[in-house]
């Protein structure tokens, strides 16, 4: 019942049917997944923090988490959380949330750095489940003009080729390291 309402648009209720879940069901993971995900929805990110916060270490639904642990951190301004969680994301399963590029490219935007933000939108719109390869090229093209040599421009040359002449993305991005 909690997902059909959820689907509705009628969170009071969905949070209201997973809490009772939750009372018969502790702890379990799913649930408070969920729990997590509505209240990011209600905007209550604080709270989604708290409920995801012991999820991230879950075999199954970690990076599930830790994505929904990220759109927290970009809404409360965390950027450097918010971009560590979703490079982290992206890094684990780059085909399961093609959302997390666009919400990389929106915090390089709002740090200022115009090239890494049209790369991620290339890899966004270029993405197997998005597949806006016009849009793609745009970006991409704009991610080499200003992009620094290095991996990132790189690998939006290569992409950029692949798109005109019309083949599938390359899979993954430039491994990165995390402290």
């Amino acid at each position: 019942l909690g997902f059909m309402y959820e689907r509705k648009f009628m969170h009071d209720k969905a949070m209201e049917h997973f809490q009772k879940a939750l009372s018969i069901k502790f702890f379990d993971p799913l649930i408070l997944l969920e729990i997590g995900r509505l209240y990011n929805l209600n905007n209550d990110h604080e709270k989604a923090l708290q409920v995801l916060g012991g999820l991230e270490s879950d075999p199954v639904i970690g990076v599930m988490a830790r994505y929904h642990q990220a759109c927290a951190r970009l809404e409360l301004k965390e950027l450097n959380r918010a971009r560590n969680g979703f490079e982290f994301v992206i890094n684990k399963i780059p085909s399961y949330y093609p959302e997390a590029f666009l919400k990389l490219a929106n915090i390089y935007a709002l740090e200022k750095k115009p090239g890494l933000s049209s790369y991620n939108l290339g890899l966004y719109y270029s993405h197997k489940q998005i597949r806006r390869n016009e849009t793609a090229v745009l970006h991409l093209k704009r991610a080499v003009e200003t992009l620094p040599d290095g991996p990132e421009k790189k690998k939006a040359k290569k992409l950029l080729e692949r798109l005109k002449k019309g083949k599938p993305k390359i899979s993954g991005r430039p491994k990165r390291s995390f402290s």
